[in-house]
């Protein structure tokens, strides 16, 4: 048997998967110091031509973008499609331009040219990656120390109070990150600048690891919850309960939050309502309203 790293891909002759119980459950702890980190992982750069963009009237067309293929996939076709993610969708293939100027479809295993071609491709960004562990912990960590700035509570108070509802106050707290989180983190991990400063290329970096490790989830966790962002923190929970369902561990709940664990449709319109916390909290504790759908209808 060989053991396996948390993001390393199963091929398909793969026959057997094999588990075992974590040995310590107790090294789940938030480093001190970010200077024992290994934040520069070996990678290759590969160039994607797209053959066919997903778009319509509000989608940017896309001809071509980069990705960084972390080495720790390995530098095959299937580690370029973990680096995609949904943005790759799964029937779309991964060509190679041959010297004879014929297409070859590539196969998961297969080895990883500088340049490609996909034929279907969903996505917006000019740069595409997925963080290492010690990548993911770095970004958390940053994210950390800017919520124990000074006068933080009291600007994301009146960033609540300006907002419609608490999608938007999460809008406004996104804003706060991409002016004063993530370009430092773009800088330390040496990310091009163009298309990373954004909600939508961390999160996309940050999904796959804090989906498959506890301590990153974790911390993602606490982040989520301190800054009150709710749609995120429940995306987090979820995944979170996902790894504690495989470590035999009943699901964790956030009491002093309790519309985190209600139905989708629930939540969604916890969500949607003006951002009065404290009024909203103590609602929550009565039980999710009757949804619009729930309402008794005369006959």
């Amino acid at each position: 048997k060989e053991q396996l790293n948390d993001l390393d891909l199963l091929g398909i002759r793969v026959s057997e998967l094999w588990l075992r119980p974590p040995a310590n459950t107790e090294a789940r702890v938030i480093p001190q110091d970010v200077s024992g980190l290994n934040l520069q992982e070996e990678y290759v750069t590969v160039r994607c031509q797209c053959e066919q963009r997903y778009t319509n009237t509000n989608t940017f067309q896309l001809e071509s973008f980069e990705v960084r293929v972390m080495s720790f996939w390995g530098n095959t076709a299937g580690a370029l499609r973990a680096s995609l993610g949904h943005y790759l969708p799964s029937d779309a293939q991964v060509l190679e331009l041959l010297d004879d100027d014929q297409m070859l479809a590539l196969d998961d295993e297969d080895s990883l040219p500088e340049r490609v071609t996909v034929t279907e491709f969903r996505g917006r960004m000019p740069f595409y990656m997925k963080f290492s562990r010690d990548q993911a912990l770095f970004f958390l960590i940053q994210v950390l120390d800017f919520m124990k700035k000074p006068g933080l509570d009291a600007r994301l108070n009146k960033l609540m109070e300006e907002s419609s509802n608490f999608r938007a106050y999460n809008a406004h707290v996104t804003k706060l990150l991409i002016s004063e989180v993530y370009p430092l983190v773009a800088e330390t991990l040496g990310l091009p600048t163009e298309g990373t400063i954004s909600s939508e290329f961390f999160g996309q970096a940050l999904e796959r690891v804090a989906s498959l490790d506890r301590l990153v989830n974790e911390i993602e966790l606490t982040v989520t919850l301190g800054l009150k962002t709710w749609l995120a923190a429940r995306s987090c929970l979820d995944a979170g309960n996902r790894l504690r369902h495989l470590e035999g561990e009943p699901p964790r709940e956030v009491p002093e939050y309790p519309f985190l664990s209600w139905s989708p449709d629930h939540f969604l319109a916890f969500c949607d309502q003006k951002c009065n916390l404290a009024k909203a909290i103590a609602e929550a504790h009565k039980g999710p309203p009757r949804l619009q759908s729930e309402q008794p209808t005369l006959v």
